[in-house]
């Protein structure tokens, strides 16, 4: 025969159900706060509060640095990420006007590289090394057919600047 429940017994499992569920919803809640928390605080740490918003591509540049801390934290084989790195790639690009936007990725050793390609096998890579100096990569097709310039070497914010202006190659980082 089946188990009959008294009216107040239901309400009292109901009221048990909803207080479970309100108290899920009000942890699921101090997560998102504490996590939000911490997304916050890693944005403060990268600089970003001191970026010039003139920057071209500030918001996603933003997005791909915190993006790349978590994948740091994750990854074993990456040291870390060099804050003093990120803070190199906002300087340089501050004093920068109308830049393409740049791919970003994080080196091995923790450092910051954006990088520059098209098609026809320009290609430009900085990794800022944290010390006011860039290692440097530029590839540059040759138009009469023979194999690509390239050319790499470590230099300042100043002597990078030099260089692609002397490659022809600052207007192709520029807009």
């Amino acid at each position: 025969m089946p188990r009959r429940v008294n009216m107040s017994q239901r309400r009292s499992r109901l009221r048990q159900a909803e207080s479970k569920q309100r108290q899920a919803v009000q942890r699921y809640n101090n997560e998102a706060r504490r996590y939000n928390s911490e997304r916050k605080r890693q944005a403060e740490s990268t600089h970003i509060s001191a970026i010039p918003e003139h920057v071209a591509h500030h918001d996603a540049y933003q997005a791909r640095i915190l993006e790349l801390r978590e994948i740091a934290e994750d990854d074993e084989d990456i040291e870390g990420v060099n804050e003093d790195s990120i803070k190199d790639f906002w300087t340089f690009m501050g004093g920068m006007e109308f830049m393409r936007r740049a791919g970003l990725v994080l080196q091995d050793n923790g450092n910051l590289r954006a990088v520059w390609r098209d098609k026809a096998g320009y290609n430009v890579g900085l990794e800022f090394q944290g010390s006011g100096s860039v290692l440097y990569v530029m590839f540059k097709p040759y138009t009469d057919g023979r194999k690509t310039f390239r050319e790499a070497d470590v230099a300042t914010f100043d002597a990078v600047v030099d260089k692609l202006r002397d490659l022809d190659l600052l207007t192709f980082v520029s807009v």
